[in-house]
């Protein structure tokens, strides 16, 4: 756009840059309140019998929503005991038995990750978290973006994690 007309000629000359040339859109719109949470997940040491060394942790994105996420194990000795599988899938074919759409972002091992994520799908995304670990550990999770919670008890929160601090939407 530029400067108002009555700014021009104080400054640089202005060359207009296209965003037509991104791979999507650069600025939109969103129909949930931009939110921030920290979340604790506890994961039991490798060999717990009720398998609590594993969960899966989600929240609910439109398709072309961002998040912006921050995790870091704590009390993990080696990082490579944490395994975590970073992922997203469709939920509305798969409660009538239809197929779902799955989109696999990042798998690996580690004691921390940061980075952000432009929903490809309407649905659920997050993190499959394992410890392999002799010890209990706990994942920090930080979220920013404009996600909403997947209730306790729901498919990607089975676990019923909640948020330990949140700046709630506005």
């Amino acid at each position: 756009m530029g400067a108002p007309p009555a700014c021009r000629g104080y400054g640089p000359k202005e060359e207009v840059v296209a965003t037509d040339a991104a791979s999507g859109p650069v600025a939109q719109k969103q129909a949930t309140a931009f939110r921030t949470d920290t979340f604790e997940i506890p994961l039991a040491a490798d060999g717990d019998e009720a398998r609590r060394n594993a969960l899966e942790f989600k929240v609910r994105l439109p398709k072309g929503a961002a998040v912006l996420y921050s995790w870091q194990a704590e009390g993990l000795g080696t990082p490579e005991d944490l395994m975590f599988d970073f992922h997203g899938h469709t939920e509305a074919a798969q409660a009538k038995g239809g197929p779902v759409s799955v989109a696999d972002y990042e798998r690996g091992s580690g004691a921390a990750a940061n980075g952000s994520l432009v929903a490809p799908v309407d649905g659920i995304h997050g993190w499959y978290f394992r410890n392999r670990s002799g010890q209990p550990i706990k994942v920090r999770l930080k979220l920013s973006g404009f996600y909403e919670l997947v209730a306790a008890g729901e498919e990607g929160n089975l676990a019923g994690i909640q948020p330990t601090a949140a700046a709630p939407p506005r």
